[in-house]
């Protein structure tokens, strides 16, 4: 073998040798890094848990149950009995307008119905009376009838006496006629008492005077802002002596012992909600 051969070997060497001492460091390394690395086991129990899950989403809060009132009528606001914020009673009065005209004329016709209460009783009165006087009257007029028929009988039964217009029965018939015709004649005059007529004329001026009271009290009602409902007074619009009309809302009430919340959900959330979910 000649030097260079040599020195080509050695050269080989060498680097097999370098190789085998980087592969043995790496070795070694690895396996000293290996048995640093400790591996513990820990024992755990397992509970049962509640497990809660949200839904997120925004929305707007609403009244189920909100009124805007206005007057049913125009005229003079003369009071206004309640502020925005205020709690309300069902059939509270929260305005009310100038009510002078109306109550007076309630009161006339308040009058008038007395009035023609008093004339109807009077004429029904006269109608309950007459009824029993008739039935007497009537009673007398058909005993004085019989009478009359037996006198008349008893008459006829000795007609062919030349004397008898001198008997006894003569003047029973002639006083039993007397009687009968006075019986008729009071009979007349007690059923002309009796007016129906004017019993029903009666009847339905009460029935009118009646009706322009019940008018008149709708009149005052359509004067005044009433709540509906329990709520809390959410607007008040006018402030004494403003002119009020039909057209405009006056106040506005709302019921917040309940509240809404409509939101928008996607299908996905929608599958995690359900009825009574807090």
């Amino acid at each position: 073998m000649n030097r260079k051969t040599m020195l080509i070997g050695g050269a080989v060497g060498l680097v097999a040798l370098v190789g085998l001492g980087f592969f043995l460091t790496r070795g070694s390394s690895g396996t000293v890094a290996s048995a640093s690395t400790t591996v513990r086991a820990q024992d755990a129990t397992v509970t049962r848990g509640t497990l809660v899950a949200t839904v997120n989403a925004a929305g707007n809060i609403s009244a189920p149950k909100s009124a805007s009132l206005a007057f049913q009528s125009a005229g003079r606001v003369a009071k206004v009995n309640v502020a925005v914020g205020d709690s309300v009673k069902t059939g509270q009065v929260l305005l009310e307008l100038d009510l002078t005209d109306l109550n007076l004329s309630l009161k006339n016709s308040q009058a008038s119905l007395s009035s023609s209460q008093a004339n109807f009783d009077s004429a029904k009165s006269k109608n309950a009376q007459n009824p029993n006087q008739l039935i007497v009257a009537k009673s007398q007029l058909d005993k004085a009838a019989i009478t009359l028929q037996k006198a008349q009988g008893d008459y006829n039964a000795i007609a062919w006496r030349g004397d008898v217009g001198m008997t006894s029965q003569a003047a029973a018939l002639q006083t039993a006629t007397i009687d009968y015709q006075s019986a008729l004649a009071n009979f007349n005059q007690t059923a002309a008492t009796i007016n129906d007529t004017a019993l029903r004329q009666a009847q339905a001026s009460l029935d009118q005077a009646q009706v322009s009271v019940d008018q008149a009290v709708r009149n005052i009602e359509k004067a005044k802002i009433i709540a509906p409902f329990d709520g809390i007074v959410s607007a008040v619009n006018l402030n004494v002596n403003d002119t009020a009309g039909t057209n405009a809302a006056a106040a506005a009430i709302v019921d917040l012992s309940s509240l809404q919340v409509r939101v928008t959900l996607s299908e996905v959330d929608i599958a995690k909600i359900k009825t009574g979910q807090t």
